[in-house]
C-alpha cells in the first residue's frame, strides 16, 4: 500500500460512523502449531507526540519523533505454554526503517536505520500469544546486550517493533463463540499503547463486530475509544508527578479465516489527543499521537513485496 494511502487510513477509518447488523458465528479462534507457518507484510506509521532517542552501537544519537516501518515475517508456533498460549517465532524475512529526526539532528539518522535494517533481518522475534489473540509479550531471540547503552538501545527497538506486530493482537471471544450476536468486547488492545517501559494507566472499551461473512472468512470493524496514560512521561510539577494522558479513538477492519484460524488482512487506525491535563498540553493544545498500519498475508507461491531502503525522510503527516 503506498505511503499516502496509509496515511489516509487515519482519516477514512476514524470517520467510519456506523456499522451494519451483525452476522453471528461461531468457531472464532486462532490456529498455532509448530507445523504451521505464516508469512505477512506488515506497514505502519507513526507519529509520537514526544521524541524518543533512537541510537546506533556506534555512538550515534538521534532524536526520532515519526517512524515508518515495514516488515515481511514469518510466524510459526515454536512452544506450547500451557493450554492456554503459545509462544510464538517470527522470522525478519525483510525490514524497513524510515524515519523523522527532530531538525538539529538532521543527516545523522541514516546510519542509525541501515545498522539496525542490518541488525534485525534474519532475527528471530519471539511473541507470547494466547488462545483467544493477545500478545503479551515481544522480545529477541538473540540480540544480545554488551553493556547499559547497548541495553537502552536494544530495548527502545524492542518496543518499536512491539508496535509494528501490535496488529496480530485481536482478541476473539471467550471459548470462540459471539454468543449468536455478531459482537464482543473487552478492555484494552496492544493498537492503544504507547512506546513504554514502565507502562500505561487507564484502558480503553473495545467493540468487536461481523458486518459481513463469505464462505469461512468474516470482516469485523472494531471501535475503541478510553483515556490512556504514559508513565515513561511522567514529570515533576510542583511537586507531583505528572503524566500524558490522551483521549485514544482506534478503528480496524479485520478478515479472518474462520477455519483456518488466521488473519488475512487488517487495517488500523489510532489517534491520541492530549488531555488538558497532561504534562504535554498546554490547555487543549498539544501533539497528537498517530498511529496507522496495514498487514496482510503472504500465502505461500506468492512473491513478498520489495522493501524501501531504510533512510531518513519527510514527515508523512499535514499539520
Amino acid at each position: 500500500m503506498p505511503t499516502k494511502r496509509l496515511t489516509q487510513l487515519v482519516v477514512i477509518l476514524l470517520g467510519l460512523a456506523s456499522l451494519t447488523p451483525a452476522a453471528a458465528v461461531d468457531g472464532l479462534a486462532w490456529q498455532w502449531s509448530e507445523s504451521m507457518a505464516r508469512t505477512y507484510h506488515i506497514q505502519s506509521q507513526i507519529r509520537l507526540p514526544r521524541f524518543i532517542f533512537f541510537n546506533s552501537f556506534n555512538n550515534v544519537d538521534v532524536r526520532l519523533v515519526e517512524a515508518r516501518l515495514e516488515l515481511v515475517t514469518t510466524c510459526k508456533g515454536a512452544n506450547a505454554l500451557g493450554k492456554s498460549a503459545w509462544e510464538l517465532e517470527c522470522l525478519v524475512d525483510d525490514i524497513s526503517i524510515q524515519g523523522v529526526s527532530l531538525p538539529q539532528d538532521g543527516g545523522r539518522l541514516d546510519a542509525v536505520t541501515q545498522e539496525w535494517d542490518e541488525r534485525l533481518t534474519g532475527e528471530t522475534i519471539q511473541i507470547q500469544f494466547t488462545n483467544d489473540g493477545r500478545i503479551r509479550n515481544v522480545g529477541f531471540q538473540s540480540l544480545a546486550r554488551r553493556n547499559r547503552r547497548d541495553g537502552e538501545n536494544i530495548e527502545r527497538v524492542r518496543q518499536l517493533l512491539t508496535r509494528m506486530y501490535s496488529p496480530l493482537d485481536f482478541r476473539l471471544p471467550k471459548k470462540g463463540s459471539d454468543k449468536g450476536i455478531g459482537a464482543w468486547s473487552h478492555k484494552d488492545a496492544l493498537l492503544t499503547g504507547f512506546m513504554s517501559s514502565r507502562g500505561t494507566t487507564g484502558a480503553v472499551q473495545i467493540t468487536h463486530e461481523i458486518t459481513g461473512t463469505k464462505g469461512d472468512q468474516i470482516k469485523v470493524l472494531t471501535n475503541g475509544t478510553g483515556t490512556v496514560g504514559n508513565i515513561d512521561s511522567a514529570v515533576d510539577v510542583a511537586g507531583q508527578e505528572q503524566i500524558d494522558t490522551y483521549k485514544m479513538q482506534l478503528t480496524t477492519e479485520t478478515f479472518f479465516d474462520i477455519a483456518k484460524g488466521e488473519m488475512i488482512r487488517r487495517q488500523a487506525a489510532v489517534s491520541g489527543n492530549p488531555t488538558a491535563g497532561s504534562a504535554i498540553a498546554d490547555g487543549a493544545a498539544g501533539i497528537t499521537y498517530i498511529q496507522a498500519y496495514a498487514l496482510q498475508i503472504i500465502r505461500e507461491g506468492e512473491a513478498a513485496p520489495q522493501l524501501p531502503e531504510s533512510k531518513e525522510i519527510q514527515s508523512a503527516f499535514a499539520e
